[in-house]
């Protein structure tokens, strides 16, 4: 799924980005370092969460490696977390599942 994935994704245009997001990119668009402001915070997540399909279902795996495609950090569980906090992702109480919020 992984060469699927990274064959599939458009180029990323990080001039139309929030700019808050912007900064904690590097020059492909992965996440580079986590923020510490609230709101820089949110606009990341946010930046993350447009990388799953909604209303599609992922399997945990299948979560991990869209994350781990777009950071650099090696730090999949708090962004999948932050996710799932946010209401971004949506998972099963087995966390079996997980299936993204509509846009």
């Amino acid at each position: 799924m992984l060469a699927a994935l990274k064959k599939g994704w458009k180029s990323v245009r990080i001039s139309t980005m929030n700019q808050s997001a912007q900064k904690y990119l590097d020059k492909d668009g992965r996440l580079a370092v986590w923020p510490k402001r609230k709101e820089d915070k949110t606009a990341v997540v946010e930046y993350l969460a447009s990388k799953f399909e909604a209303g599609k279902i992922y399997s945990e795996k299948d979560v991990n490696e869209i994350i781990a495609l777009w950071h650099t950090f090696n730090d999949h569980t708090l962004l999948r977390r932050e996710l799932v906090e946010r209401k971004f992702l949506d998972r099963t109480p087995d966390c079996r599942e997980y299936k993204a919020a509509a846009k």
